[in-house]
């Protein structure tokens, strides 16, 4: 009787669910209805995941475990809450764009509140595209980019410099290959396109470290399979909220 619609993408947007994945589902629905005679389904949207406090929760456990405390008195860091994106062509349109912000708000202050915990004198906080943000696709400089922000850092001579990625619960080839040959150009140490270690684990996170002068930059990975678990309850919670009546265990 009832479709419920959930995204394994933490932050729904226009082209991925709503005018895309979610479209398309309902045109199928619509087809097996006529098909057998006209049966009544309700379809509904789950809220996203990123709209949960147990995302929250699952990210900046993963930001704590991955940031290094600083090493010195009166150190700087930065940290950012990276984005997969959108096109600067579609920004300004896009329902995403009303979304992550909700998200960033949360997330900024507590993870300036760690990096506190961890030593560090001044913290600065920001949110950035990992891709759309680089001069061939954004030539006006609309968006702000992880690229930047990484140079900030390193111009501003910040001891860390330390990215979250939490639109990416997994590593795919946007964040193993093309996002980083973006958000990493100009870092030194750098080899675009380089790939992961034959000894790399993915249960775990693949952290990626370098110094780039008096800065070390961190991108802090996905979450890998050992948190699988933890982030598929919750999806579960959000799809929960559906049937808050039948759903005692999501609530």
């Amino acid at each position: 009787d009832t479709l419920v619609l959930g995204s394994g993408q933490p932050i729904n947007s226009d082209f991925e669910e709503m005018k895309g994945s979610y479209s398309k589902i309902k045109g199928y629905v619509e087809e097996w209805r006529a098909e057998n005679g006209n049966k009544p389904i309700k379809i509904a949207v789950a809220p996203y995941m990123a709209s949960e406090a147990g995302f929250d929760s699952l990210w900046l456990a993963h930001f704590e475990a991955v940031a290094p405390p600083a090493t010195a008195p009166g150190q700087a860091a930065h940290a950012i809450v990276s984005l997969h994106g959108v096109p600067p062509s579609i920004v300004k349109q896009e329902s995403w764009s009303k979304r992550w912000p909700l998200v960033s708000k949360r997330l900024e202050p507590q993870m300036a509140a760690i990096l506190k915990k961890k030593g560090y004198a001044t913290v600065k906080t920001a949110t950035a595209s990992e891709a759309f943000g680089d001069a061939v696709e954004d030539p006006d400089d609309e968006i702000v980019s992880v690229n930047e922000l990484f140079r900030k850092a390193r111009t501003e001579k910040a001891a860390l410099a330390i990215a979250l990625p939490i639109e990416f619960l997994a590593e795919n080839t946007d964040t193993l290959f093309a996002h980083q040959a973006l958000f990493f150009n100009g870092i030194a140490g750098h080899q675009p396109y380089s790939p992961p270690p034959l000894t790399q684990d993915w249960q775990q996170p693949y952290v990626r470290r370098l110094q780039d002068g008096q800065t070390q930059i961190i991108y802090a990975g996905a979450l890998g399979g050992a948190k699988q678990k933890e982030a598929s309850a919750v999806l579960a919670t959000a799809i929960g909220r559906v049937f808050p009546t039948k759903s005692k265990v999501a609530q």
